[in-house]
């Protein structure tokens, strides 16, 4: 039989019984082990030494499963992503218990910026995708939300502005194309020159929006 075993609340969970845990999954021929931080109670640091001492152990592949209680699903993920594990819980904008999970659209493209890892997510579809599942959930996509927010490709402040105009590298480490999304800068209190020259230019792209 094929099976995976679900470690539940992991990272508060008795060594010795991870430990003998670990041994039945390799007895018995777990495909995975599961190690699931429940209540969003661990950080990076506490994830990277948990993966790396079942592995130590000789656990079978191990698999992620993070809670966002404190805003560290996404980082927990990739910490235990970095340290060795092969598999990761996500879902689509974090939706999820509680304060969500760890977020597809963040982990996708963390993995691959951060930790040159790929896999089978085409991140030109994630925006499409988180905007379509926030309308099943009738729900909006927060303005800031990481990769997928109204704001998180929107500049105002002029130096930003200027810098963005020679190399969009400046002030952006993700590239809007990436994720299908698009780049707007903002006319406001906090434009500089080059924003109002583009204005006056007539050029509409990147599209300009107004904020006065």
């Amino acid at each position: 039989a094929v099976f995976s075993i679900g470690a539940e609340d992991a990272f508060r969970g008795d060594p010795e019984i991870l430990t003998s845990l670990v041994a039945a999954c390799s007895r018995h021929g777990a495909l995975r082990l599961r190690l699931c931080d429940t209540v969003g109670s661990a950080h990076p640091g506490s994830v990277t030494r948990l993966v790396r001492a079942m592995r130590h152990l000789g656990a079978p592949p191990l698999e992620i499963h993070a809670h966002n209680d404190l805003g560290l699903a996404t980082a927990n993920t990739l910490a235990a992503l970095q340290a060795g594990a092969t598999h990761a819980d996500v879902t689509v904008l974090g939706i999820g218990e509680r304060a969500g999970n760890a977020a597809l659209e963040e982990v996708v493209l963390g993995a691959r910026l951060l930790l040159n890892r790929e896999c089978r997510v085409d991140p030109g579809r994630l925006l499409p995708l988180a905007e379509r599942v926030a309308g099943y959930c009738r729900e909006s996509i927060p303005p800031r939300k990481p990769v997928c927010g109204s704001h998180v490709f929107r500049h105002e402040a002029g130096l930003h502005v200027s810098a963005l105009l020679k190399d969009s590298r400046a002030y952006e480490f993700l590239a809007p194309g990436e994720v299908g999304a698009v780049r707007s800068f903002v006319l406001g209190k906090h434009s500089g020159r080059a924003t109002i020259r583009k204005v006056f230019a007539g050029r509409s792209e990147p599209e300009i929006q107004r904020t006065l």
